[in-house]
């Protein structure tokens, strides 16, 4: 009796599964290890080949049958051979970028850090394996970036933070990605060799030398509306003379005033929902005053205005990818405004602002 097509039995459903996911693999796979989301092909592979087998008659089905025997015997030769390598430890540490840590956590406790940071292969075993004398958490959370990540808060606290990294491909963030980070920021660190291991720690970044926050109730802050338009800072003030390039429209704001002048060094924005680009996303603002004359300007490129992908905090860089610091060459200003111009209305709710200052006139 003819078989109507399509008619969803067994093996109707195990060939849409198989295409379905050869499909999406083919358009979204990036690296080698994406291998493992065609295992739902691999399960319906028995079943087609065994309709296949039914259906054909005479050489067809012999051949289906050699092939299915050659991949059998293939399947039970492989399988024999890797139960005998997960015999051979250190074969096995070597594929997973696993060694062991019996020197590195004596090097680490000899030279009293007792807080790091390490990626995910890595950040746990450091934790379990030294009695969690040593607590370990990953700089950032590799896969999702904005999931919470254990013992996080308590490492960025710690003043005695390290990192410790290795050149494994098994990280999105290794020896070679941070140390480029740093180069980046100026920031300079003391390196250690422990066997595979580079332990970064005594980081100094004189940019932040002399630092400090600005408490917030050492100004006042205001917003702009999060619907339409509000007047934009200093269009009502008539002491001052704007230097504004072009109309705000519905971009958004952040204004401090200060009561008196302070010397700003970076500017800290939170809650925000994605990353920023500091040429299309924003503009900041300061309020100067000579004599009797209060002006607006721009801080531009001049004034080396740059992101940093690191935070220096506690004496060590901390990765937050909840924040953008914003950095330039210290100004002094009595106001200051940060412009965003495409708005932020998410669930985050309204970006969040920290101001940092240097006490000295020596910079």
């Amino acid at each position: 009796m003819a078989r109507t097509w399509p008619t969803l039995d067994l093996v109707d459903l195990a060939l849409i599964s198989s295409i379905l996911t050869i499909g999406l693999f083919a358009n979204h796979a990036v690296v080698i290890t994406d291998c493992r989301y065609l295992l739902p092909a691999v399960w319906c592979f028995p079943f087609l080949i065994g309709h296949l087998y039914r259906s054909c008659r005479g050489r067809w089905s012999t051949l289906i049958g050699i092939i299915v025997i050659v991949l059998t015997i293939f399947n039970i030769k492989t399988s024999v051979s890797v139960i005998k390598k997960w015999k051979k430890p250190e074969l096995i540490q070597q594929y997973s970028d696993t060694p062991p840590l019996d020197s590195l956590i004596k090097m680490l406790e000899a030279k009293n850090i007792t807080r790091c940071y390490a990626t995910f292969w890595l950040a746990y075993r450091i934790t379990f394996e030294s009695d969690e004398r040593i607590i370990c958490a990953l700089p950032y959370n590799e896969r999702y970036f904005y999931w919470p990540i254990p013992y996080k808060k308590e490492v960025d606290d710690a003043p005695d933070a390290a990192y410790v990294l290795t050149t494994g491909h098994f990280s999105f963030l290794n020896a070679l990605v941070f140390q480029t980070h740093l180069q980046d920021q100026g920031i300079s660190a003391t390196i250690d060799e422990v066997g595979p291991f580079l332990v970064y720690s005594n980081f100094s970044h004189p940019a932040s030398h002399g630092e400090r926050v600005l408490s917030s109730d050492a100004y006042v802050l205001r917003e702009s509306s999060h619907s339409g338009r509000s007047h934009f800072p200093g269009e009502r003030d008539a002491d001052s003379s704007l230097i504004f390039p072009e109309n705000q429209g519905e971009s958004q704001w952040l204004e401090v005033n200060f009561p008196a002048p302070y010397i700003l060094s970076s500017i800290t924005l939170f809650n925000l929902p994605k990353p920023l680009n500091i040429k299309k996303d924003v503009r900041i603002y300061i309020r100067q005053k000579t004599g009797e004359n209060v002006t607006w300007r721009v801080l531009a490129d001049e004034a080396n205005l740059s992101f940093e992908r690191l935070k220096f905090r506690n004496k060590h860089p901390v990765y937050d990818l909840f924040s953008e610091q914003i950095r330039f060459n210290p100004v002094r200003a009595s106001g200051l405004i940060v412009e965003l111009k495409q708005p932020y209305t998410t669930h985050v709710g309204f970006p969040k602002l920290e101001i940092s200052v240097k006490d000295s006139d020596e910079f």
